[in-house]
């Protein structure tokens, strides 16, 4: 009887291996182990044993190797298809996902709303700061305020080395619209006007609380004084003989705490730089003619305006008429007519360039001017 080809080949190959392991002992007891008979069809093995290539075999005992196809086959299943996995469902198909929902599109998102657009933007929420200074209420006042800070410097020279007249300080004012004066004479871009040394009555003003200007080396402050008719004015804390106040050509921050009229406001505005009247020069005569006026730092960016102001022989301002001439840009000189120049009649002249430099501020609804100025002047004596 010939088994040799009953069994499958996975367990000869597992027979191979078995036999290469054993046959690890020694040579020796190898050596020693009988031949097994030679065999064949002619030369049948004895009982008990089976012909093997060509050599007698015992024959496998069947209650120790069950026949091939009596064993289970106990590593691979028998139809690795329909054995379900017991880490996965018998149908992954038809098993619910329980982490994303069926549809994304509908689910909403927790940490948007769900129409984005209608947020508000962020942007358009009051500050805090804000809502705290609106939240004060302002006592009761005009709808529309104008006025603001003013910086003014000057330097007018009387006598060429002799006597110049040097001033600075700052002032405020926040009064209600009042309606402008008719325009005076125009001549050229020339107004004729009336100067008057009495001062105007004060206006009624309002409280935009202590003011303070610096530029970082000189401070100057600006205090509201309630007045009999619980009018506003402001009072300055340099005196009014004060010599030059900041640097020409410097950075001055104003800030206003705010009153009971006005929110606070804060501003930086810079100022014009030092300049001089070059022609005429102080103390000459000029006559009834065309007068050429020139000066020095042109082209500052600045805007200019001339003023021609009567004054009497000890240089005091008096009463009469006047000029104010606009230049349009900073050309260093300006031609006043000779129609203008024949308007006037004091004995003495005072013939200033002024540079202005203006910045506005919002305080709440408001709008104010910040103001800084620098006059530069000549006392002539006028003869017509």
């Amino acid at each position: 009887m010939n088994q040799q080809h009953t069994l499958p080949l996975w367990m000869l190959t597992a027979l191979a291996v078995a036999c290469l392991c054993a046959c690890g002992g020694n040579e020796d007891s190898q050596n020693d182990s009988p031949t097994p008979p030679e065999c064949s069809q002619d030369n049948p093995c004895p009982a008990g044993q089976e012909c093997q290539e060509d050599r007698c075999v015992d024959e496998p005992d069947n209650n120790d190797v069950p026949d091939a196809d009596d064993m289970p086959d106990a590593d691979p299943p028998e139809d690795v298809d329909d054995t379900p996995d017991a880490d996965e469902p018998e149908d992954v198909d038809d098993t619910p996902d329980a982490d994303p929902p069926e549809d994304v599109d509908d689910m909403p998102d927790a940490d948007e709303p769900e129409d984005v657009d209608e947020m508000p933007d962020v942007d358009d929420t009051p500050d805090a700061d804000d809502v705290q200074e609106f939240d004060t209420p302002l006592d009761p006042r005009p709808e529309t305020l104008t006025g603001g800070v003013t910086l003014f410097e000057s330097t007018i020279q009387a006598i060429p080395f002799f006597l110049a007249i040097r001033r600075g300080n700052v002032a405020a004012a926040f009064v209600e619209p009042s309606p402008e004066d008719p325009p005076g004479e125009m001549i050229g871009n020339c107004t004729v006007g009336t100067f008057s040394t009495e001062e105007a009555p004060p206006e009624f003003g309002y409280d935009a609380g202590e003011i303070t200007l610096s530029d970082g080396q000189v401070t100057a402050t600006l205090s509201p004084l309630t007045g009999m008719d619980d009018g506003i004015s402001y009072e300055s804390s340099v005196a009014e003989d004060n010599d030059l106040l900041f640097v020409p050509d410097s950075q001055v921050t104003i800030t206003a705490a705010g009153g009971r009229h006005i929110r606070p406001f804060s501003a930086t505005i810079d100022t014009p730089a030092e300049h001089q009247v070059t022609s005429p020069v102080a103390d000459a005569t000029v006559g009834a003619g065309a007068l050429p006026v020139t000066w020095s730092g042109a082209n500052s960016g600045a805007t200019v305006i001339l003023t021609v102001t009567p004054h009497n022989d000890a240089y005091a301002f008096i009463n009469g008429p006047s000029l104010t001439c606009t230049i349009e840009g900073d050309p260093g000189q300006f031609t006043i007519p000779a129609e203008a120049i024949a308007r006037l009649n004091a004995p003495r002249l005072g013939i200033s360039v002024i540079k202005l430099i203006n910045t506005e501020v919002t305080a709440g609804d408001d709008t104010f001017i910040i103001n800084a100025t620098f006059a530069g002047g000549n006392m002539v004596s006028f003869d017509p």
